[in-house]
């Protein structure tokens, strides 16, 4: 079996392509965090909600490092990752929370726009239904 060649143009895309899988990783993970801004939930629903996130980004890490450098780990690879993870946090990602909080806001407060229409629809309803049995029990 032949030993795999390294170029250093090789290495330096894979350090590139590893930035970016450490970028796309805190990227889900602020997907996630959104998501726990519109609909907050008890810590069951975060604990799998984490388990969720960490079992996405081990799979993707074990796929990128079967596609990308053929199945072997290197530690620079996983360096590049957390340089790229860090990079995104400081930069992009506090964009995208900024956008992500104003956006959950919007989705919180459509949903409340809605279930009290219907809570309402609801009550009226009752009073519709109410109102028929009575007439009915007294003609």
């Amino acid at each position: 079996m032949r030993e795999m060649d390294f170029s250093t143009s090789f290495e330096l895309w894979l350090a590139g392509c590893s930035a970016l899988f450490g970028a796309a990783g805190m990227l889900l993970y602020d997907l996630f965090r959104i998501w726990r801004l519109m609909l907050p939930a008890g810590r069951l629903s975060i604990v799998l909600q984490d388990l969720l996130y960490w079992t996405l980004l081990s799979a993707g890490c074990f796929f990128f490092l079967l596609y990308a450098n053929k199945g072997q780990p290197r530690v620079f690879i996983l360096v590049c990752a957390l340089l790229g993870a860090w990079l995104y946090h400081m930069s992009l990602g506090r964009l995208v929370m900024t956008a992500g909080g104003w956006f959950a806001k919007r989705v919180r407060a459509a949903c409340k726009i809605v279930r009290n229409f219907f809570e309402k629809a609801i009550v009226m309803l009752g009073k519709i239904c109410n109102n028929k049995r009575s007439e009915a029990r007294r003609g």
